[in-house]
């Protein structure tokens, strides 16, 4: 990775912190003059806990943030559906965008137990025990 780069369009840039956190932000629209995306979605911010340090996944160690003309969510918050939890934080799946919608998950729950069982929701259990 490097530490900016312009891939279609799209601005991306990282910071490194001291304690070894990476973010790195994506702005879908780099023109101040133009409004976001039709679902609101400015771009996007992911969280690298540890760095370089394994396991560099996403759900685990990476977590993305949604960018919107209000603020910043955290992806799979409750009704996102885009990166919803049900869909992108699915225990055991592979695919390429499960483990973004954890993020939500993590910080309203405190746990990450998505990564040990099945059939946890916003409308479910919330833990595995």
């Amino acid at each position: 990775m490097d530490k900016k780069s312009v891939l279609s369009n799209t601005l991306t840039s990282f910071w490194w912190f001291n304690d070894g956190t990476v973010i790195r932000s994506t702005w879908l629209q780099t023109n101040a003059n133009t409004s976001c995306s039709q679902d609101n979605k400015c771009g996007d911010l992911a969280v690298d806990l540890n760095g370089d340090k394994g396991p560099n996944a996403v759900g685990h160690d990476i977590f993305f943030f949604i960018i919107t003309k209000n603020g910043i969510k955290p992806y799979g918050y409750q009704g996102d559906t885009s990166r919803s939890f049900d869909t992108s934080c699915v225990h055991g799946a592979s695919g390429e965008y499960n483990g973004y919608g954890c993020t939500a998950w993590v910080i309203y729950n405190g746990n990450m137990d998505y990564l040990h069982c099945d059939g946890l929701g916003w409308d479910k259990k919330i833990r595995c025990k």
